[in-house]
């Protein structure tokens, strides 16, 4: 559980500024791509390009969760997680 909580604590620290919801686990987390003026799917495409593998969830709750993209952080290793801004930067621009 540790672990996990190390994984979300850098998730968190590589995406400072970029309108996520700060998860009590430690295994996913959302990103709310539509305050970005990014559909899900497509901000998950872009992502895919750039080696970050998410989910759009449509269909995962209403018009709520329609807004966002799962990020799962599970099971990588805190070192590859510390490429995530660098990668969110390529594939969505700078948080605003």
């Amino acid at each position: 559980m540790q672990e996990w909580q190390r994984r979300r604590d850098r998730v968190l620290e590589q995406l400072a500024g970029y309108p996520v919801i700060r998860p009590d686990g430690g295994w996913s987390l959302l990103v709310d791509t539509a305050a970005l003026g990014i559909d899900p799917a497509e901000a998950s495409d872009r992502l895919l390009e750039h080696r970050v593998a998410a989910t759009a969830m449509h269909g995962w709750g209403g018009d709520v969760a329609a807004r966002h993209l799962r990020i799962v952080f599970s099971n990588e290793p805190v070192d590859r997680l510390a490429l995530l801004r660098e990668r969110f930067e390529a594939a969505l621009g700078p948080p605003p």
